[in-house]
């Protein structure tokens, strides 16, 4: 079977030249070859475009700052010129062009086969392509621009994010025992890429930022960051007549963003259960209708932090320039962060006991929870002696608990001829 839709969405938005247009379409895609292979697809895209005012309130020459300013008897089209009428924002807004444009691709596969009964091979692709430009002229004529002689920048920002997940699951039962077992592999490949160049001292503003050349002051930067991730990971499922429960996992995860001793991370988990209310010395409570006594540990790690944080970083400022012969400045470089080769994961070790109880065909619902949560090798920028040369050194530093009770309860008072 196949769905597909279309949007298409304006606004005009509360301040004016703030207005936002953007155009959509999706696709989705089933498909069943046989008995034991199917596949499915997914695919979103759209475009939008925006005029994208400076309307923070922190911004020192923002929109909102020069209306609050603003001298509420001033006549934007009066003839009186932008420089004379200098609290007037309108005259910004008129003035400056500013446009964001962004373009975004989503995209999911999925293949699923069978080779044998209740063995399920699978295989997902995902990616997530976005580009966005943004462009920035203000002329001389413009308030913020006059000193300048005009000022124009053009960014643009690309970010891609990739995904490849296949599965292996297999299940079966016998005698009221059911197992399910699953092995995984998981990538991740996100990639950021930013170019940017500003201009000013224009000769002319008929052309704005469609031909920078006519400026005579330019500055350009680029930036790129890239983050990888694998993960191996199994899990297995077993439960005798809905009784008795067990589920444990293991993974393994690898996070390009930690040092190179340590990007690695081993994370085990199982959870135990009782559903006490299939027994059969329960069964003549009849007031008792679900019974539940539950166990869980686990480790769980967090790797977002900034992607280069665990290298050392080069600068050039002021303090890295020498004169040799003292006559010439000559530019150099120096570290200004510490690399951590063993920067690792932080890990977060979780315990939970708890029971469920449901009451009167389940009018009466209480869950009570104890929990207990201590968060190791904490990622933290700390302060160190600047006699090493450095103020700051990030790594694994520090221990966080959190533990306590929850109490859950929920009753159904009236449940009679279609009222509850």
């Amino acid at each position: 079977n196949v769905f597909s839709s279309f949007d298409y969405m304006s606004q005009e938005g509360v301040v004016i030249k703030s207005n936002y247009k953007r155009i959509g379409g999706r696709v989705n895609v089933n498909h069943e070859v046989n008995d034991k292979l199917k596949m499915s697809a997914r695919v979103f895209g759209n475009y939008g475009i925006q005029n994208d005012l400076p309307l923070a309130p922190s911004s020192i020459n923002g929109f909102l700052k020069q209306v609050l300013k603003a001298n509420p008897a001033s006549t934007f089209d009066s003839g009186v010129s932008a420089r004379r009428d200098a609290q007037n924002p309108l005259h910004s807004l008129e003035a400056e062009d500013r446009e964001n444009s962004a373009f975004r691709t989503q995209a999911y596969y999925s293949l699923q086969y069978e080779p044998i009964k209740n063995l399920v091979l699978k295989s997902d692709l995902g990616a997530d392509l976005s580009r966005t430009e943004a462009l920035f002229f203000s002329p001389s004529t413009a308030i913020n621009s006059k000193d300048t002689k005009g000022q124009a920048s053009v960014t643009n920002m690309d970010e891609h994010d990739l995904l490849f997940n296949p599965t292996a699951n297999y299940s079966f039962s016998k005698s009221g025992n059911n197992v399910t077992m699953l092995l995984g592999y998981n990538a991740q490949k996100y990639t950021y890429k930013e170019v940017g160049t500003a201009a000013a001292s224009f000769a002319s503003d008929e052309l704005g930022y469609n031909n920078l050349g006519v400026a005579s002051q330019f500055g350009a930067y680029s930036g790129k960051t890239r983050i990888k991730r694998k993960s191996w990971f199994g899990r297995v499922d077993y439960d005798y007549k809905n009784k008795y429960i067990f589920t444990g996992t293991y993974r393994i995860d690898g996070s390009s963003v930690f040092g190179a001793n340590s990007k690695l991370g081993y994370f085990p988990s199982a959870a135990v259960a009782w559903n006490f209310n299939e027994e059969s010395f329960f069964k003549d409570l009849n007031f008792l209708e679900a019974g539940k006594l539950r166990l869980s540990y686990g480790v769980t790690g967090n790797d977002r932090i900034p992607t280069n944080i665990s290298q050392a970083v080069f600068s050039s400022d002021n303090s890295t320039k020498y004169t040799l012969d003292g006559v010439t400045t000559v530019n150099g470089i120096a570290v200004n962060r510490i690399a951590n080769a063993d920067l690792k994961w932080e890990e977060t070790n979780a315990l939970d006991l708890g029971l469920d109880l449901g009451f009167f065909n389940n009018r009466v619902i209480i869950e009570a929870d104890y929990y207990s949560k201590v968060t190791s090798d904490l990622l933290l920028d700390r302060t160190i002696a600047s006699s090493n040369g450095f103020t700051t050194f990030f790594g694994n530093r520090g221990e966080g608990t959190n533990k306590g009770f929850e109490l859950f309860l929920q009753t159904t008072n009236i449940n009679k001829n279609r009222f509850r």
